[in-house]
């Protein structure tokens, strides 16, 4: 856990000045879904990582988050797009309504 820290503290800024030597948008501005996301899949580690053993269902307690986590982005990604909920009408890139 403090490698892995210690590397995503090295490599967020690094992507961020290397972004910005290429002319690419890129800042640190996290939303509060990025935010809350970060600090519930820290403090599931910590707790995971606690004991300092490992077992089948914290593994899958731990994916389970990352699932609820991975779905709350797609959930969130369709709203702001204003996708409409799946099995309803959706436009081509034609412009002619699909069946």
């Amino acid at each position: 856990l403090g490698s892995a820290t210690q590397i995503s503290i090295f490599l967020v800024p690094l992507c961020v000045i290397i972004a910005w030597i290429m002319h690419i948008e890129m800042d640190l501005t996290l939303s509060a879904l990025e935010t809350s996301s970060f600090a519930l899949s820290l403090v599931s580690i910590a707790f995971a990582l606690q004991d300092g053993s490992s077992h089948y269902m914290k593994g899958a307690i731990l994916l389970l988050g990352y699932i609820v986590i991975s779905t709350s982005f797609l959930v969130l990604d369709s709203s702001i797009d204003g996708a409409s909920a799946p099995g309803s009408e959706l436009e081509s890139p034609v412009g002619v309504a699909a069946a």
